[in-house]
């Protein structure tokens, strides 16, 4: 499509990434330097925050922390040991954001077979093939 003389292209959709870090206030904060370097690499990203929730244990979630910097433009939250069915809605629910790339910042040591799991959930069940970070990984089951 030409226009006024300059071949003019409608704009690439932007590239979709879900990033995933559970955790609280300290596991928030540590995590600080990599969410500055995925944004700073990554700037016209649309970024989405995949953390946990407690209700009612009125601990400090990473999105009061990184909701207010502009970073992400969305947030999934998921109760830890919500269950099958709860884990299947964010399945899909991740699967219909279609994100191109992971970035697992899932705090460490992680046991072989959680990465495993996490692998298995992100990759086989939510059909996000390009991750960073799932390698990692401590000796052991």
């Amino acid at each position: 499509m030409t226009e006024g003389g300059a071949d003019v292209r409608p704009a690439a959709p932007a590239e979709r990434i879900l990033v995933f870090r559970p955790g609280q206030l300290g596991d928030t904060l540590v995590s600080l330097p990599a969410l500055a370097a995925i944004g700073k690499r990554r700037p016209d990203a649309r970024l989405t925050l995949l953390t946990d929730a407690h209700p009612g244990k009125g601990f400090v979630s990473s999105w009061e922390i990184l909701g207010p910097t502009g970073l992400f433009a969305d947030v999934f939250f998921y109760e830890p040991g919500s269950g099958l069915t709860a884990l299947a809605r964010l399945a899909s629910r991740i699967r219909r954001l279609a994100a191109d790339r992971l970035y697992y910042l899932a705090p460490t040591p992680r046991t072989r077979s959680q990465v495993r799991r996490d692998r298995f959930f992100f990759q086989t069940l939510c059909g996000i093939q390009e991750a960073d970070g799932l390698a990692a990984a401590a000796p052991g089951p």
